[in-house]
């Protein structure tokens, strides 16, 4: 009879232990930070970022500002918090457009504003000061292009226009105005 308590007192600290063991591995794996799917967040950060475009001169072609900006690998995506860019010609700022965000796409040849987009041109040279505003802009830098599908308002000293869709060469001041187009001229004695 000896045996068997002894044999049943063996089996209730082996037992005893597993259940320890057990209890323990449990917690340990559950105290663990979950495992994040590869690529599905930043793999890099900045703040205060400024990115700068030279021409094959060595001269200011573009430059991008933003608050904060967080790399995702995944697509190779970059998105950006309170972004400006300034388009540069003959190394003075020509148009200027910023947002609430913004996504850098295609190693920086694509960017897409979006939020409260305005965009302006200082002026200068026999050209008049311009602003404008819009939901949504994609601009392509390289191309000194960009466009939206969105309404559009737009004025100068002399002109107030409000449109759907736009599609602007930056680098020629050009706009074209796509669609619903309402336009009002200001005489000289109702200008700003």
């Amino acid at each position: 009879m000896t045996l068997n308590r002894g044999i049943l007192g063996l089996l209730a600290v082996a037992l005893a232990a597993w259940f320890s063991w057990w209890g323990y591995r449990t917690a340990v794996e559950q105290a663990r930070p979950a495992a994040r799917p590869a690529g599905s967040g930043p793999d890099a950060f900045m703040e205060a970022m400024v990115l700068s475009t030279l021409d094959r001169q060595g001269h200011l072609r573009h430059r991008l500002w933003a608050e904060r900006a967080h790399h995702y690998p995944q697509g190779d995506r970059t998105e950006l918090e309170r972004p400006r860019m300034a388009f540069y010609r003959d190394g003075r700022p020509g148009w200027q457009v910023e947002a609430a965000r913004g996504v850098l796409l295609a190693g920086g040849d694509e960017v897409r504003l979006a939020g409260g987009v305005s965009f302006r041109h200082p002026g200068g040279a026999g050209r008049l000061p311009a602003r404008g505003e819009t939901d949504h802009l994609t601009l392509w830098p390289p191309r000194d292009y960009a466009e939206t599908d969105a309404p559009v308002d737009y004025a100068n000293p002399r002109l107030q226009v409000s449109a759907v869709g736009m599609q602007a060469w930056l680098a020629e001041d050009r706009l074209r105005l796509r669609s619903r187009v309402h336009a009002r001229y200001l005489p000289q004695e109702a200008r700003p």
